[in-house]
């Protein structure tokens, strides 16, 4: 277990095996239109690659002369490189409606931007998505105490999300302070689904054009115990898994200095254009947002299709 007092930027909170980045699939989509909507499914195709395999065939996407166009018809088959998921969760704090979002640099595309919470899908995990999808929430996001302990997340089948740090001790009274249910899909976004999930669940579909991928969204909202943010002058903290070639492993560190950006958003799920970040409790204003950008998700859409890699952090903004 760490020692409190040595919680500081640099320290190691958790490394993945090599062996663990040689499980990602190709998946062949079947994808079927509807007048208003999409409904699509699909298989694992090929060989197991490796996490740079990977890189490798969504590099060689972007330099492709692949067309959207050929999906335009009422039912499309294609061959997509990997299956990503994504987290959209908002929260109400201080009487403004928040979503929350993450820094990711981007070395395929030279960029950084702020995205959902997410991550690539491995493939002994296609057929519960959304196991990884949770996984990701437990990993990007690390509420913590002043003294450096971890707030315990509920998730809604009333079940703590996975304990990623164990080597953080746990806050003893966040049992049920922080729970994170489910949400309504915004009403702008196109009706996708992906037929297998788990009944209830909200999940949307979009397919990215740089890199012939799909990504699978849900929503979600935190659920706060009411002051217990300010009572127990939580931060939160945002924790990236990282390559290291010299160890050949990934890793994931604390950095102090990384924290969750919270995007105001109003009533139609649109930014308010203001941005801040979660310290001590207290809602610390970001006031130049003017070089933000965010990713793909947010950019404009071709019926399923993102062909955009980033747009600027700006009012209007749909999410």
């Amino acid at each position: 277990m760490i020692n409190l007092n040595m919680l500081a930027s640099g320290t190691l909170l958790h490394t993945y095996s090599s062996s663990l980045f040689t499980t990602y699939r190709q998946s062949l989509w079947l994808i079927k239109r509807h007048d208003s909507s999409y409904q699509a499914n699909f298989q694992s195709w090929g060989k197991a690659l490796s996490f740079t395999q990977l890189q490798q065939l969504r590099a060689a996407a972007s330099r492709s002369t692949f067309k959207p166009a050929i999906c335009s018809s009422s039912v499309a088959c294609i061959l997509l490189n990997n299956l990503g998921v994504s987290a959209h969760i908002t929260l109400r704090l201080q009487g403004s409606r928040w979503l929350l979002l993450v820094p990711q640099i981007r070395p395929d595309f030279g960029d950084t931007v702020l995205k959902l919470p997410s991550g690539y899908v491995p493939s002994e995990s296609l057929s519960s998505p959304q196991n990884t999808v949770l996984q990701e929430v437990a990993e990007e996001l690390l509420w913590l105490t002043p003294d450096r302990r971890q707030c315990l997340v509920t998730s809604f089948d009333q079940k703590p999300l996975p304990i990623f740090y164990p080597s953080i001790p746990l806050h003893s009274q966040s049992q049920t302070a922080v729970m994170l249910s489910q949400a309504q899909r915004p009403h702008h976004r196109i009706a996708t689904y992906y037929k297998n999930q788990l009944k209830g669940e909200q999940c949307h579909l979009y397919l990215h054009q740089s890199t012939q991928s799909a990504q699978l969204v849900s929503y979600f909202e935190f659920k706060l115990l009411p002051d217990f943010i300010q009572k127990e002058k939580l931060s939160l903290f945002h924790c990236e898994d990282v390559w290291n070639d010299q160890s050949q492993s990934v890793e994931v560190r604390f950095n102090e200095n990384t924290l969750v950006v919270w995007a105001e958003i109003d009533e139609n799920n649109q930014l308010t254009g203001k941005a801040t970040t979660l310290h001590n409790g207290q809602l610390i204003p970001i006031c130049d947002t003017s070089k933000f950008y965010l990713s793909e998700y947010f950019c404009s859409r071709q019926g399923i299709w993102v062909k955009d890699n980033n747009q600027p952090f700006q009012e209007g903004t749909d999410t």
